[in-house]
């Protein structure tokens, strides 16, 4: 069984220079930073795409909102003693939003027991380091986007595969974001071979279990079966949703001894289960990660089987997946 999305043609990652970056932040920093009720005024364009990557913001306090949001967490990735200083500049932090970067400087000195001047180097470096994580998210924010012309991106899919009964049950769920506005409606994919090339597997019955409304599943081609859903709302760009499927395939003969996720378009991350049949283990079971589907082979062992916990299971998370590789778990019954 093999599940799939939707991808066109790449599109070029649009740059975003860091230099550029670094001289919004340098302008925010003045005076109360994030703080400055001309925030709106003194936002920067690329701290403004920034701000937008949970949703376009509605009014001024979402902006701020928002933007503090972005910064704190491309300011986490930073070491402690810059992640602090940048903190202590942009008024990130609640002990450090002083009215005026003065304030936040000696503030810094002190948490850092040194000058005011070596305080002040280190907001510098901090808000360098800063910018290159800042221009390192939106290049890659742009390209999802670019690569998702369908309208969205999965930003987690989470499997579970439990084999521990008469057929297959799969429970999905998935974390989208929206690459487009008023997005409603979505897709997924799911490949169901049969016993020779060409043939089709038994169709799925599908179910939604949260998070919207099944439209229809049709067969689109020898084996692979699509799911059309309704979200409960429709989405803005960069806004986030979950949803969560039940595929059901009640013929155990029609069960390959396989798992595999082969995004055509981006996926942040991917978590895949295998529940077996504890009184019945598998020979071996093996992580598959950036094959070819094409030249697959099911029957080759790993050097070193992959171990079942008590309850049968075994799990397998991985991320940065390659476009149209396929990703999951292969065992021997």
């Amino acid at each position: 069984m093999t599940a799939t999305n939707e991808n066109d043609k790449d599109v070029p990652l649009a740059d975003v220079p860091v230099e550029n970056v670094r001289s919004e932040l340098a302008i925010l920093r003045k005076g109360a930073g994030t703080e400055d009720l001309a925030l709106a005024r003194r936002v920067g364009p690329y701290l403004r795409e920034l701000a937008s990557l949970s949703g376009p913001p509605r009014d001024p306090a979402a902006l701020r909102r928002q933007l503090r949001a972005e910064l704190g967490a491309c300011a986490a990735r930073l070491p402690d003693e810059l992640r602090m200083a940048v903190a202590a500049g942009l008024a990130l932090s609640d002990t450090a939003r002083q009215a005026k970067l003065i304030g936040r400087r000696l503030w810094l000195a002190k948490e850092l027991s040194v000058s005011e001047r070596t305080a002040q180097r280190r907001m510098d470096d901090g808000e360098e380091r800063l910018a290159e994580e800042i221009a390192l998210e939106l290049r890659s924010s742009r390209g999802r986007t670019a690569t998702t012309p369908a309208g969205w991106y999965l930003e987690k899919f989470r499997v579970l595969i439990q084999l521990d009964g008469e057929g297959l049950e799969s429970i999905e769920d998935r974390c989208i974001v929206a690459a487009r506005p008023e997005l409603r409606d979505v897709m997924a994919w799911v490949v169901v071979p049969g016993d020779r090339p060409g043939r089709s597997g038994p169709a799925p019955v599908v179910k939604v279990l949260r998070g919207g409304l099944l439209l229809r599943t049709e067969q689109r081609s020898p084996g692979k079966y699509v799911s059309l859903i309704r979200l409960d709302q429709p989405l803005a760009a960069g806004q986030r949703a979950e949803y969560s499927l039940k595929l059901t395939i009640a013929d155990r003969a029609a069960v390959r001894s396989h798992y595999l996720f082969v995004p055509e378009y981006p996926c942040e991350v991917f978590d895949l289960t295998v529940r077996f049949d504890p009184a019945r283990p598998p020979a071996w079971v093996r992580r598959v990660e950036g094959e070819q589907v094409r030249v697959f082979d099911a029957t080759v062992p790993p050097a070193r089987s992959l171990p079942l916990s008590d309850s049968g299971e075994v799990r397998a998370t991985f991320t940065q997946l390659r476009l149209n590789l396929g990703y999951g778990l292969q065992w021997q019954p």
